[in-house]
């Protein structure tokens, strides 16, 4: 269950052309094949924009939004009634049209570069949101956890995308990244309706063996350890953390996590 109802979809705007049409003529397409469940259920009633390196000075940052009017199945030619017709004139799109762009009070930064497509929210997290993790609308687990990290200051990145190349590509997105001086940690948090099936269970293994092979170390917790045990939980994390050399940060150097006397004793390594 979402922490609140998501409203608003931060979608990739990853060309100056398409950025153009959004400012001038106040519409976006997504083709109907890959578009998220909140725009065919209309459920987004706000867009807004996550620059990709294109746009320089808005790189890897989210800076405009605006409310919906409508989202109507078109075909390309009725988007682009002047292009030459090529191989994409027979799609389809969702054509999501809205009120001119407003600026957001000040642009919500990645200090990393992301590989981006659709992340849904709330217009609320979008408008009070300082960096890019503050805008996810995640699990009530994902949230406890994440609240965690901030008080314990825990460096993570959330939602963070990650391509593994063997034994055909795999495209997954980690609850939450922690880049350490030798090796990363994936931190999942598993609520039994999602992770409870004999089904979940055998693609959550093979997950983790290809991300185990590319250099990851996966610590996954359920939702009794997150909701009833999250001291121990996030004492986990700290030695996982130190471990692997500490968090790495953008200068270069580390930064090992601080044990409190009263951290529950690991029998984890």
């Amino acid at each position: 269950m979402k922490s609140s109802s998501n409203n608003t979809l931060i979608a990739l705007m990853n060309n100056k052309k398409d950025f153009l049409i959004a400012q001038k003529e106040h519409w976006y397409r997504i083709p109907l094949g890959t578009a998220p469940p909140m725009i065919k259920t209309n459920q987004a009633q706000y867009i807004s924009f996550f620059h990709t390196k294109a746009f320089d000075e808005l790189k890897y940052s989210v800076a405009f939004f605006a409310r919906i009017k409508q989202i109507k199945k078109t075909p390309r030619p009725v988007l682009f009634p002047n292009e030459i017709k090529n191989k994409k004139s027979g799609k389809w799109y969702y054509k999501i049209e809205f009120e001119p762009l407003q600026q957001l009070k000040s642009p919500i930064i990645s200090p990393i570069s992301r590989r981006w497509l659709f992340v849904p929210t709330t217009l609320f997290k979008l408008q009070n949101a300082e960096v890019i993790n503050d805008v996810f609308n995640g699990s009530h687990l994902e949230e406890r956890m994440w609240s965690a990290f901030l008080k314990n200051e825990i460096k993570a990145e959330r939602e963070f995308a990650v391509t593994v190349n063997k034994h055909g590509m795999k495209f997954f997105y980690l609850d939450f990244a922690i880049f350490c001086k030798d090796r990363n940690i994936d931190v999942e948090c598993n609520g039994f309706h999602y992770h409870g099936t004999k089904e979940a269970v055998r693609y959550d293994k093979n997950r983790n063996n290809l991300l185990e092979s590319t250099g990851w170390s996966v610590l996954r917790f359920t939702t009794e350890e997150i909701n009833n045990h999250l001291d121990k939980t996030i004492s986990i994390v700290k030695e996982t953390i130190n471990k692997y050399g500490g968090i790495k940060l953008p200068d270069g150097s580390t930064h090992p996590m601080r044990l409190d006397n009263n951290d529950p004793q690991l029998t984890l390594f």
